[in-house]
């Protein structure tokens, strides 16, 4: 997490944090927001947690890239927001996944990734058995194993981070 946090952060370089007393967002509760009208990240005093912040920055750092133009996008940022689009899709009507935030839509599926533990584990099981089989016997040996499925995801959100074109701000809370 620390080393994606270091490549969002020239996005994250204007963001505000503010804490926000009974924060809500469409008349509920909630412990965070994000809010790219005004680039702030609010945090209900309560809600002021690691995973929490990892989601919110999350969302402030993917935000503008993942709303921006295509146009805007080089060839590897399109490439992976292909890729984050088409994994969330696969996921999206699993029915092992229907108690998840993360499946709200492509964006939360990317903050999910990045701050929940059991979203993570839940989105690695996706991986074939066989795959998995062979992972730990690399490991066992001591060999780099393939990329669990939360990793590989991890490095496409990396990728969206890299330096692009031009690209503003999307108007649209999340949380």
């Amino acid at each position: 997490l620390r080393e994606t946090a270091a490549k969002a952060l020239p996005y994250l370089k204007d963001v505000k944090v503010v804490i926000t007393p009974n924060l809500t967002l469409r008349g509920e509760r909630v412990p965070a927001m994000y809010d790219p009208e005004t680039n702030t990240i609010h945090f209900d005093p309560a809600g002021i947690t690691e995973e929490n912040m990892a989601h919110e920055i999350t969302h402030a750092a993917d935000k503008a890239v993942w709303e921006a133009p295509e146009s805007s996008l080089t060839p590897a940022q399109l490439s992976a927001k292909r890729d984050i689009e088409r994994m969330y899709n696969d996921i999206k009507d699993d029915p092992r996944f229907a108690e998840q935030y993360g499946i709200t839509d492509a964006e939360e599926f990317m903050s999910e990734t990045q701050s929940n533990e059991k979203f993570r584990e839940l989105l690695n099981k996706t991986q074939p058995w066989y795959k998995r089989l062979i992972s730990a016997l690399m490991r066992l040996i001591g060999v780099k194993a393939f990329d669990t499925t939360s990793e590989k995801t991890t490095k496409l959100i990396e990728t969206l981070y890299s330096p692009a074109r031009v690209i503003q701000a999307a108007p649209k809370a999340a949380s």
